[in-house]
């Protein structure tokens, strides 16, 4: 009888499979439906977190313009040292004309220079040394003169003479060379004295073709006129 009532008394209890659903219903509520005061805790706690990630976002925007600006002003400064650099060499490359080699032309201006001081040195071998070895020297009112030696002789006749060159000028009227040929035009003064009648001025205009050998420029024919009169020791005399 005892044991009979047990198992019927165990059957017919209801508690054995009631409890345990109501407490896991009771724990899954109280985790998907948190209470008023719980969310404003966690609330609480939220704020200073996303003021946080706030602080974070403007940190970041700052050192990203920042780094922007650096880029741009590193960028512009380059490009004004380029403008700049660009400005000078320009400018360079626009001063390049006057500091050019000497040209041809005034090559045969110094050599004239040279001769001109020759001249009033009296040195007759100096100034034939400006002449080619077959160059010709047409002087006014007399026979042309043909050759360095002659015209050495010429020279040395006219500046040992009674007479001296005293003064002695050119005016160059044309000067320029295409290759090793050149030619120089213009006028002259010339003054001599020791004469009878005192100081004899010489004026007139002049044509000369040089060659250019060895690198040296070269009278190879040299004609000019003289208002001068046609005979004396004052219608003698060279000029280049």
């Amino acid at each position: 009888m005892t044991r009979t009532y047990r198992q019927d008394s165990l059957k017919e209890s209801p508690t054995l499979h009631a409890s345990p659903p109501r407490i896991a219903s009771v724990q899954t509520s109280s985790e998907t439906n948190p209470s008023p005061s719980s969310r404003a805790m966690y609330g609480a706690l939220d704020k200073p977190a996303r003021r946080l990630t706030r602080f974070a976002t403007w940190i970041c925007a700052i050192l990203m313009v920042t780094s922007l600006g650096a880029r741009l002003v590193t960028w512009a400064s380059g490009a004004m040292f380029a403008v700049f650099f660009s400005t000078m060499a320009s400018g360079q490359a626009a001063s390049l004309p006057a500091i050019a080699p000497a040209s041809p032309g005034s090559a045969i201006v110094k050599a004239s220079e040279a001769y001109r001081k020759a001249v009033l040195e009296g040195d007759a071998a100096g100034v034939a040394a400006f002449y080619g070895n077959d160059a010709m020297e047409m002087p006014p009112f007399q026979r042309a003169i043909t050759g360095r030696a002659a015209i050495e002789q010429f020279y040395r006749a006219m500046l040992k003479g009674p007479m001296r060159v005293t003064g002695f000028t050119f005016k160059h009227s044309e000067t320029t060379a295409d290759g090793d040929i050149g030619y120089d035009v213009g006028t002259y003064r010339r003054t001599m004295s020791g004469g009878p009648g005192g100081l004899v001025e010489a004026v007139g205009t002049f044509v000369v073709i040089l060659k250019r050998s060895g690198g040296e420029w070269k009278i190879a024919y040299i004609t000019y006129t003289c208002d001068c009169p046609p005979t004396g020791t004052s219608a003698k005399g060279g000029v280049h």
